[in-house]
């Protein structure tokens, strides 16, 4: 499970029986000024994590597939992505 919030993951003793991570997507977001922030767009950082905790595609790939696809600010989503998946939290 992966959850886009500022917690640490052992607050969730809820899901104790699933693999949880955390990350601050909206604050990733937000630094990269993606959407504005009261309403972060967090679709490339949450990529990015998911990127990491599932591992089955690399961020690398991540980065070239948002280089290639995403129109509005390619280079600020990348490096949103890759600042998400080297800060999920488990």
């Amino acid at each position: 499970v992966l959850i886009n919030i500022d917690r640490e993951p052992s607050t969730y003793t809820r899901l104790s029986g699933f693999k949880v991570a955390t990350v601050d997507a909206n604050l990733i977001a937000t630094e990269y000024r993606l959407g504005s922030p009261a309403y972060p767009i967090v679709n490339t950082a949450i990529l990015g994590a998911l990127s990491r905790v599932t591992e089955l595609v690399g961020i690398e790939s991540v980065c070239k597939a948002i280089s290639k696809s995403v129109p509005t600010k390619p280079e600020a989503n990348s490096e949103a992505a890759r600042k998400a998946f080297n800060q999920v939290l488990y």
